[in-house]
């Protein structure tokens, strides 16, 4: 187009002959060659966006894969923190109540000891 424009301005000649000319020209200088090296390049970048494309698309169903693995990861954690809680709880209540009994058969044993027996024994 722009060498249509140069000729047309350049020279008295009408649209048609310009554009005859115009033709001529590209004809001479291979510009049909260009624009179809230029069109191949155009279709590798395609194929090569199309790539990344892919490319993006699978690391992104991996993110999500990892995701859920973590989740269920903190899941079992968080599972089994709690059964350690519960479990060590259990230990301690069971623990006081040995305590208890313990105390209470010591202080039982001490009333039925006599007064003298006390008073002088161990």
């Amino acid at each position: 187009m722009k060498r249509f424009m140069e000729i047309k301005q350049s020279r008295d000649m009408t649209l048609e002959q310009a554009a005859e000319a115009v033709m001529a020209w590209v004809q001479q200088s291979n510009m049909a060659v260009s624009v179809i090296e230029k069109k191949q390049e155009s279709d590798r970048y395609n194929d090569d966006i199309k790539t990344l494309k892919e490319m993006v698309a699978q690391q992104n169903e991996l993110l999500k894969e990892l995701m859920m693995k973590l989740d269920q990861q903190q899941k079992y954690i968080d599972e089994s923190l709690k059964k350690r809680d519960e479990l060590l709880m259990q230990s301690l209540k069971e623990s006081m109540e040995t305590r208890k009994m313990i105390a209470a058969a010591k202080e039982e044993e001490g009333k039925k000891k006599g007064f003298w027996a006390r008073l002088f024994g161990k």
